[in-house]
């Protein structure tokens, strides 16, 4: 994978990673692997980049693999989605 930008994205906010954890809803331990270049998931991916109001390829440097693009881009679009829904479902009580 490519360079991570979470602890830059991070330390920018002035974040722990403690903070970052309780704001995007994973581990700790999850964040610190993130920070240390281990792979996650895309749904780890989309969790963290939703606690910065970014999208998940700019929590990279650059993206080596135009497949894992496309399953990113994916990812947002069917989160973008899913959130449309629980908007309308939430509007409507």
């Amino acid at each position: 994978m490519s360079e991570s930008q979470v602890i830059q994205l991070r330390q920018r906010r002035g974040w722990t990673q403690e903070k970052l954890a309780t704001e995007s809803g994973v581990g700790v331990r999850t964040i610190q692997r993130l920070e240390s270049g281990s792979d996650a998931s895309l749904e780890t991916l989309s969790l963290v980049a939703g606690a910065f109001s970014v999208a998940v390829s700019d929590l990279f440097v650059s993206m080596d693999s135009a497949a894992l693009t496309e399953q990113i881009e994916s990812l947002e679009t069917r989160s973008e989605a899913q959130q449309l829904t629980r908007d309308r479902t939430t509007a409507a009580w």
